[in-house]
């Protein structure tokens, strides 16, 4: 079984489950063409399925890729959020996220990065980076902190803090 096989005959199936599932035009393409993708690794193991079997793993494997994109929209959401309950105008709350994010090094970009924008766990992170789960989870709070209160420190903070000192 190749990509290729797989592409042809499971297409329209994960097309009409991805449909069912986002409802989006533009999302359902990007669900199958990622579900495909993550196949490549498990080809030994689709060849080896008969057909209603891999038409339950290619599904299944369809809804966790769709989880996954929620999460991380809930993620960027959620980042979002928490800037603008640190400063209110979100316009300012943009301009000033991507200035203080280029002054964090690399690797606290990334972190922020990986967890807020990409959604992923604490636990997916601390493995990739082999520390504890904790680890990261301090550091993601220790940064949130900073950069909460390096936005307050900006030169419009007050104007747009409601005239905090």
């Amino acid at each position: 079984m190749t990509i290729a096989d797989l592409y042809t005959e499971y297409a329209p199936l994960l097309r009409r489950y991805a449909m069912r599932l986002s409802g989006n035009a533009d999302m359902t393409e990007d669900l199958v063409q990622d579900t495909i993708l993550r196949c490549m690794a498990h080809l030994e193991l689709l060849g080896v399925l008969n057909r209603p079997q891999r038409e339950a793993w290619l599904c299944r494997t369809l809804k966790n890729v769709f989880i996954d994109e929620l999460r991380k929209q809930r993620a960027q959401q959620a980042l979002l959020e928490r800037w603008c309950e640190a400063t209110p105008a979100a316009a300012w709350a943009d301009q000033t996220w991507m200035t203080l994010l280029d002054g964090l090094s690399a690797s606290e970009r990334r972190l922020i990065e990986q967890h807020y924008l990409l959604g992923l766990t604490s636990r997916e992170i601390a493995d990739a980076m082999g520390i504890p789960a904790a680890t990261v989870r301090g550091r993601l709070h220790m940064l949130m902190k900073r950069l909460r209160a390096a936005a307050a420190e900006q030169p419009d903070a007050k104007s747009h803090n409601g005239a905090k000192t």
